[in-house]
């Protein structure tokens, strides 16, 4: 397997019934379980959302979960159960009931249950990579709304000082957002769902949701260009186009260079690994981007974070305006956090309008909102991330010996 990308590996691993011959890489892909074939053990543990999965799928998207920790989640691969009234589906998720879910998504069905349980069956038409990266985003979001936790379509990034969530409209730029800001000694919460930690008597935190964010081939290679000095559509950023945000479905991935073990400026830029991470899943894996691993600070965040602040991210016309940052009254702020809910349609089904409401109220209450707005230009990228990072940080409590949420270990 030698040149293989991980993606390769795990997959011919699978098919084998071995774990990856990659050392580096085993601990995420070993011996999961190809379509149609039973998962064998060991089977997966990771952390995502504040959770803990068991899991017959790998989950490369994920860090593994603390020696010990009792699991809240449990993944199977088998048949699943269709929906109870298949005349009823209106939508990919079809929700029997506050605790039942089904989806079926061009041959990968899933249902979810209970809170704590996810069925995945991989039929015609469906691959392990989809399955994959459903697991994290669409069947995850489900589960987390059937236990009341609120996921958000939201973005986010912590540091020393806490962390930052990122919302937006799609097309806002909350994924290479946030992966700019992981970056030194702050490290990625999540690129697309969010959970936040809402417990009693403590203050409002971010969970960690994922260490990859998905992006688009152009963004992931302007990000790389700014973050090497190189203007953007130089070498180092060939072809990136200067919009900051999405611009097209192109794969990057697996078929990129770092898929065959290059090297060089192209795979890692000129100062060290790419910005915008290693390649894990194309873009038709990936629901239209490419699923690229960011590295993580030296030192270790505690994760939940304290959540510092919220910005929503809009743009301004023209590219050269200078950034606005405007903090929202509470009003304005409880009104872009609802907005911000993932599938919002799901928790209505199940009931939960009235208990989302309080628990942003509090949010709203407790953390600042602000909206910022940049041009829509990666040129100006770095500042408004900057700026973003700064007032996180100028948020953060005078440092006490007692409180390590959010510290580097």
């Amino acid at each position: 397997m030698s040149g293989a990308s991980p993606l390769v590996a795990a997959r011919r691993a699978a098919d084998a019934g071995s774990p990856p011959s990659d050392p580096a890489r085993g601990a995420d892909f070993a011996r999961g379980a190809a379509p149609g074939r039973k998962a064998t053990s060991p089977r997966h543990r990771f952390s995502a959302y504040g959770l803990v999965y068991d899991s017959d799928l790998p989950a490369p998207w994920a860090e593994p979960a603390p020696a010990g920790a009792p699991v809240d989640a449990t993944v199977r691969l088998g048949p699943v159960r269709g929906p109870t009234h298949p005349e009823r589906a209106d939508s990919a998720w079809t929700v029997e009931s506050p605790t039942e879910a089904y989806c079926d998504w061009e041959g990968l069905r899933l249902r979810v249950s209970d809170g704590a349980r996810i069925g995945v069956e991989i039929g015609p038409g469906a691959t392990l990579e989809m399955a994959m990266v459903h697991l994290g985003y669409a069947a995850s979001t489900v589960l987390l709304h059937q236990r009341g936790a609120m996921p958000l379509h939201a973005a986010g990034a912590a540091g020393p000082a806490g962390g930052a969530l990122l919302l937006g409209e799609s097309g806002a730029g909350k994924s290479p957002f946030a992966a700019m800001m992981a970056r030194g000694d702050w490290a990625l919460a999540g690129d697309d769902t969010i959970a936040l930690d809402l417990a009693p008597g403590r203050p409002v935190g971010l969970h960690r949701a994922m260490r990859t964010a998905r992006l688009f081939a152009d963004s992931a290679r302007a990000i790389d260009a700014v973050a090497t000095g190189a203007p953007v559509g130089s070498a180092a950023g060939a072809s990136a186009p200067a919009a900051f945000g999405p611009s097209g479905p192109a794969a990057f991935g697996p078929s990129g260079p770092a898929a065959s073990g290059a090297s060089g400026p192209a795979a890692s830029g000129a100062f060290g690994p790419a910005a915008s991470g290693a390649p894990v899943l194309a873009a038709g894996q990936g629901m239209g981007k490419g699923v690229r691993a960011l590295s993580d600070p030296a030192g270790r965040l505690v994760w939940p974070a304290p959540l510092r602040a919220v910005f929503t991210l809009e743009w301004l016309h023209p590219s050269d305006a200078p950034l606005e940052l405007e903090r929202l009254p509470t009003l304005a702020a409880l009104s872009a956090l609802r907005r911000g809910i993932g599938r919002p349609e799901i928790p209505r089904q199940m009931g939960l309008d009235g208990a989302y409401f309080r628990l942003l109220a509090r949010v709203a209450a407790e953390v600042p909102v602000f909206a910022l707005r940049r041009p829509r230009d990666f040129a100006a990228a770095e500042a408004a991330v900057a700026l973003a990072r700064r007032t996180v940080e100028r948020l953060a409590p005078a440092p006490h010996p007692s409180d390590n949420q959010g510290a580097l270990t």
